[in-house]
């Protein structure tokens, strides 16, 4: 049977604790996307997952919850009132994630969410682009578009 003295044994521990916060600080990525956008996206982000993971009588139910996320002004492309106004589809996308984002101005920004169905036998994508405004320190969905 082998044994470390306990001078070995924390000579060790302490070489392995310096490697792994060494290789936790030379693997961290620093954020190079704008505030505006990690803000927006986030805002973005919480709305389609909440939209997209309840059904159409839950979220009538709960008018609060787009009127926290969506402006008072929003406008959307579609004029077919059979297409949801924030995926711009007829039927519900298993998920979606939040693509590119340009900053237009301090306030607005536009922000690519793909959109995404599966099945058994096929997948697909859509994109839309949601203009969103800064309405004090809360970003709300202007725009939704092809």
């Amino acid at each position: 049977m082998f044994y470390l003295s306990s001078r070995t044994a924390n000579g060790l521990f302490t070489v392995f604790l310096l490697a792994g916060i060494c290789t936790s600080f030379a693997c961290s990525l620093p954020n190079l996307e704008k505030p505006e956008c990690s803000q927006a996206r986030d805002h973005v982000k919480q709305f389609y997952s909440w939209h997209l993971g309840t059904d159409a009588d839950e979220r009538e139910l709960h008018p609060e919850m787009t009127r926290k996320f969506v402006s008072p002004f929003f406008s959307t492309d579609s004029r077919d009132w059979e297409r949801d106004q924030y995926t711009l589809s007829t039927n519900v996308p298993k998920s979606f994630r939040i693509g590119k984002c340009e900053v237009i101005e301090p306030d607005k920004v536009k922000l690519q969410v793909q959109l995404l169905w599966r099945d058994d036998n096929t997948s697909r994508q859509t994109d839309v682009t949601v203009s969103a405004i800064r309405s004090g320190d809360v970003w709300q969905i202007a725009k939704v578009t092809n």
